[in-house]
């Protein structure tokens, strides 16, 4: 149970960094072969996933303690998570988080193109450079947790997050986006495996996989319509500017971070 918030981190860090070097192979390709030739690389590549899905699945059978039709388990995620002020505080955090820095990924690649000039492979590269944070950002919780809180660490690494954001809407040069996402790698690390591990330590053993799949569900929806919302705003003013109002509303949520106290020793589940 100890190594759990160390494994979830080395996991969401693998996927980033995965994504920068896709990205970069893609841009290569992109010049290269065309886009078409890149989708059909990428869809090809599923192959392998579903090789080692199968695999997995038939050396470890799953251990089911509780069977339940399906639309039964879904109800009772959601009525164990209705019932535990801990999860609803967490799932609360993880929404405001993810529409608060949800600009990122909305408006990086027309970012990259139009404010910076990059190419498609210099965009690969500044992706890259986010999933070597991220990697960076494993080594760099347990210092943090030594010195702070894990609330004081979980907040300091929204903030950090919101000065990444800052610092790449005032970019002007390819270097200093690369710094930029590599700080955002090492923030979106401390706060993401923060907000997975409490989730998991607060949810017992039959539920759990629900209640990471609830999270995972308002992750994404925070994630998607943040989108949006970032999104409109850009249309009507500027992406810079939209840049700077998503840094401001991160250094907001730091302090709702800070504030709730979500992280105390001893808490229940319920």
């Amino acid at each position: 149970p100890e190594q759990v918030h160390a494994a979830l981190a080395i996991n969401s860090s693998g996927r980033h960094v995965a994504r920068g070097i896709g990205s970069a192979l893609g841009g290569i390709t992109l010049a290269i072969a065309g886009a078409g030739t890149v989708f059909l690389i990428n869809a090809a590549s599923f192959a392998a996933i579903l090789v080692v899905l199968l695999l997995w699945c038939l050396s470890t059978p799953a251990k089911i303690q509780k069977k339940s039709p399906l639309l039964a388990a879904i109800k009772e995620g959601f009525a164990y998570t209705l019932k535990s002020k801990t999860l609803l505080a967490t799932h609360m955090l993880t929404a405001t988080f993810g529409l608060s820095s949800s600009a990122l990924w909305a408006l990086l690649p027309l970012f990259a193109r139009e404010d910076v000039g990059m190419t498609p492979f210099q965009y690969g590269l500044v992706m890259s450079a986010f999933g070597l944070g991220s990697l960076f950002g494993v080594s760099v919780l347990a210092w943090l947790r030594r010195l702070f809180s894990d609330n004081g660490a979980t907040g300091l690494g929204v903030m950090i997050m919101a000065c990444s954001l800052a610092g790449l809407a005032g970019s002007r040069k390819i270097l200093d986006a690369l710094i930029s996402m590599c700080i955002a790698g090492i923030a979106w690390i401390i706060v993401v495996s923060a907000l997975n591990t409490h989730l998991q330590k607060n949810s017992e053993e039959w539920v759990r996989s629900r209640s990471v799949a609830i999270f995972a569900t308002i992750w994404q929806a925070s994630l998607a319509f943040g989108s949006f919302l970032w999104g409109v705003l850009a249309a009507k003013t500027d992406l810079r500017f939209t840049l700077y109002a998503s840094a401001l509303a991160l250094a907001v949520t730091a302090l709702l971070f800070v504030r709730w106290q979500l992280f105390k020793p001893g808490k229940n589940a319920c």
